[in-house]
């Protein structure tokens, strides 16, 4: 199977089947040569990231009457248009041919028509406009919390490409070995601006694997997700539960901080996810986590009041990842933040119990929304009058537009 019949696969589970992104593309991509890696995930990727650009642009040169094109043709003119607009290397006549061939395998009417709108857009410069593209609905409530003005930037920090930030396991190595380790392996490791022991990968190649990583020298985490576990203030000695561990970054996280001295239960409803914990884990060398299948809208009785702190990384909308995981911009509705909303309140209740007298309880997101932030710890302290916010500096929102980072959002109350 060829590189783009491969994408043309991806897109269709992914934008027709409902399926994520990254789930499928470990499905088609196992055992591909590195190049037919590098250029599926690429495409895929890219053609997520500007979905609602191709469509709008695709929807303007139909002037055929088709305009409910079958969604095959659609993801064959997607796959196409963002190789024609935003990848410079590809040669256009290769580009249209292959778009032709593919319609004439899948839907033989179609091939004139495929053919002749793309030839169409090719010449269209509007895509020269840098843009976000995001749903419309999106963009809306943006606006009505931001304003025009930090929406705007907000946009304009989702349309840039995401970089790949790692954070360092003081437990097995050095800020400077790791720096020689990855020179000697043709990367460059930059200091990030923030704090927890972070580097930006300058043009990282398959650091996953490097005898640094299988060695449990690093691990890969954003620069942002970091600052919840440093923003916890844990400490040596103390016992932890995660609630929503998988996969478990900020479980190892907290465990580094601790200096594996304690105990971290890191959760999580499937036990799949909480077997990837374990191997995580086991790569870094630490020995204070423990995992266990729970749902955590589920009471454990032994668990109540027993925790120095517990950590509720809460199902969220997810628009802070947006330019990291485009497959958002496909899936995510209006209608899905209500049900989220319940799902973090009911979370954080059930969590709550499980903090002991003194402890603390984090709660962090990684979306934009007040809904899902600020005002949900709002609602939680009222109904709560046995936690407060545990200092003046106890809230913290990141908002992309900070150093390149994703967005997230991070509060640390404490039980009376």
């Amino acid at each position: 199977m060829k590189e783009r019949e491969i994408a043309l696969h991806c897109l269709a589970d992914i934008t027709d089947g409902g399926q994520f992104a990254k789930r499928v593309l470990e499905q088609q991509l196992k055992n591909r040569d590195e190049r037919t890696q590098g250029f599926v995930r690429h495409v895929v990727y890219g053609v997520l990231d500007r979905k609602e650009e191709l469509d709008q642009a695709i929807d303007r040169a139909n002037r055929s009457g088709r305009k409910r094109l079958d969604p095959v043709i659609r993801n064959i003119l997607r796959l196409s248009l963002y190789q024609l607009w935003y990848m410079d290397k590809t040669a256009p006549h290769g580009v249209v041919n292959d778009a032709v061939h593919l319609a004439k395998k899948r839907m033989p009417r179609y091939a004139g028509f495929v053919n002749g709108l793309l030839r169409t857009l090719q010449k269209d410069s509007a895509h020269k406009t840098p843009s976000a593209s995001v749903p419309e609905w999106l963009e809306e409530k943006l606006t009505a919390v931001y304003g025009k003005e930090k929406t705007e930037a907000l946009l304009f920090s989702i349309a840039q490409p995401p970089r790949l930030s790692i954070r360092i396991n003081p437990l097995r190595t050095t800020r400077q070995q790791l720096q020689e380790d990855f020179l000697q392996h043709g990367m460059v490791l930059r200091p990030s601006a923030w704090p927890g022991g972070l580097f930006i990968v300058e043009k990282p190649r398959d650091i996953f694997s490097s005898p640094m990583y299988k060695d449990g020298h690093f691990t890969a985490q954003d620069e942002a997700a970091a600052q919840v576990v440093l923003h916890a203030g844990a400490k040596p000695g103390e016992s932890w539960l995660d609630v929503c561990a998988a996969p478990g970054g900020k479980s190892t996280q907290l465990a580094e901080t601790m200096q594996d001295r304690g105990t971290i239960v890191a959760c999580d409803l499937y036990a799949q996810k909480t077997e990837k914990i374990q191997t995580h884990a086991a790569r870094l060398q630490l020995q204070s986590i423990k995992t266990r299948v729970q749902d955590a809208t589920v009471r454990v009785e032994e668990w109540e009041k027993a925790f120095h702190g517990v950590l509720v990384d809460a199902p969220c909308s997810g628009l802070g990842l947006l330019r990291r995981k485009p497959d958002i911009k496909v899936h995510r509705k209006p209608e899905d933040i209500k049900e989220l909303l319940v799902l973090q309140k009911d979370i954080l209740r059930q969590a709550a119990q499980y903090v002991r007298p003194g402890g603390k309880l984090v709660y962090s997101t990684c979306t934009l929304l007040p809904d899902e932030n600020e005002e949900q710890v709002r609602r939680f302290l009222a109904q709560h009058p046995d936690y407060v916010p545990d200092g003046k500096d106890f809230e913290r929102r990141i908002d992309m537009t900070e150093s390149g980072a994703d967005g997230f959002y991070m509060a640390r109350l404490r039980r009376k």
